[in-house]
């Protein structure tokens, strides 16, 4: 599929917040992090909502999901 036929799904902050129960100072901490950090924003504009690609966020939400499954079995 082309870029011109995508219709790409976007999350914003306010979205993230509500998705996962987090403030948006949480957000940018997660992004910063040294293992597995949040991915950035693919538009981030000046005065503007910054926003996400979905696949990016899930594809980081099942990261997330495989690191904790794995310090859970090294407990």
């Amino acid at each position: 599929m082309s870029i011109s036929n995508q219709k790409w799904q976007y999350l914003n902050t306010r979205d993230l917040c509500d998705r996962y129960g987090w403030s948006p100072r949480t957000v940018f901490r997660k992004m910063k992090r040294d293992y597995n950090p949040m991915p950035i924003p693919a538009i981030k504009t000046v005065g503007s909502s910054n926003l996400w690609l979905m696949e990016d966020i899930i594809e980081w939400e099942l990261s997330e999901m495989r690191r904790t499954q794995e310090s859970m079995t090294k407990h």
